[in-house]
């Protein structure tokens, strides 16, 4: 799904939103007499009792070159997902739930057939994850996984070319039954992704920002996030693109972004690919600044849905 990270600009390549409102309900008795003050009961003299709040399960997942440092079973439910990665390159934890009896070897081989991921996708359903973060970058992301076997996958590709999930990052996950029914976040913005566009969030305050991502479309989609270098624009982004081709033989050695300079962009995570109709939730702390939108994950055909128009963009100030 995300084979266009070979390419220069792109360097190395769940649930409705809702709050919980929490609070308590205290009562009192008027004085019958009508003459003193009323008498307060006994459960207005006492504190008031907050219902409980059940946090998500966590998934903690380090990621560096070619591996993930993650457990191998968690409980389903809502799960929030933080990845670091203690890597040099980007590395994105995406989730897939692997159809009844497809094995981790079953998917590893149509990977390796098709990098475009558009083989292994008949072969599973999309759940979600962090997408691509920087080397030493964090991020964060709450999804709804149900009981089942996974599998852990980094479509980022090395400078070669070379998918990350045929150098080692390829894991399995199982998933359990969960143990309780955890509170939805409560989000700041949300960002809906359909056939083939993005709706962005506006008015983006810097700080630690809660980003609902909703997928309304028919297929699958992922929330890609890019900080944009100074003076580099949405337009410009797409002016790039445009240039490419959408499609790069594998093992073919990635193009530079010329022979000046970096990359315009840093992967700043976001949400992994989600299935129609699903939802999930970006956790991160942003920086004021342009940041894209961007979402990688291949057509029937093959074509990543960037190269149909998806492509979007926020400014956080």
């Amino acid at each position: 799904m995300r084979t266009l990270y070979r390419y220069a600009i792109v360097g190395l390549v769940a649930v409705l939103a809702g709050a919980l409102a929490l609070g308590a309900i205290a009562c009192g008795d008027d004085d019958e007499d009508g003459g003193d003050e009323p008498t307060a009961t006994a459960a207005a003299e006492e504190p008031t009792e907050e219902e409980s709040s059940v946090e998500p399960g966590t998934l903690p997942v380090r990621t560096l070159e070619y591996q993930f440092d993650a457990p191998a079973s968690i409980s389903g439910g809502l799960t929030d997902i933080t990845l670091e990665n203690i890597g040099a390159e980007d590395h994105q934890v995406q989730l897939v739930a692997m159809n009844e009896g497809v094995t981790i070897d079953q998917l590893g081989d149509a990977l390796e057939s098709d990098p475009s991921g558009s083989a292994a996708l008949q072969l599973v359903t999309v759940a979600g994850g962090v997408n691509a973060v920087q080397g030493g970058g964090e991020s964060e992301a709450i999804v709804d996984l149900e009981p089942g076997s996974y599998a852990m996958i980094c479509f980022v590709s090395d400078a070669e070319g070379t998918p990350h999930f045929a150098l080692g990052m390829l894991a399995e996950l199982e998933v359990t039954e969960a143990t309780e029914e955890a509170d939805l976040p409560a989000p700041d913005h949300s960002v809906t992704a359909t056939e083939y566009e993005f709706a962005p969030p506006s008015a983006v305050a810097p700080g630690l920002t809660t980003m609902q991502f909703i997928n309304s479309g028919t297929e699958a989609h992922e929330l890609g996030v890019w900080a944009l270098q100074e003076g580099i624009t949405v337009d410009d982004l797409i002016g790039i693109l445009s240039e490419e081709e959408p499609t790069v033989a594998p093992g073919e050695p990635t193009p530079t972004a010329g022979e000046e300079g970096p990359p315009p962009f840093i992967s700043a995570g976001g949400v992994g690919a989600i299935p129609p109709g699903g939802s999930a939730y970006w956790i991160q702390n942003l920086e004021p600044g342009s940041y894209a939108l961007i979402c990688f994950v291949p057509d029937a055909e093959g074509t990543p849905h960037a190269f149909l128009g998806m492509v979007a963009g926020f400014t956080v100030e």
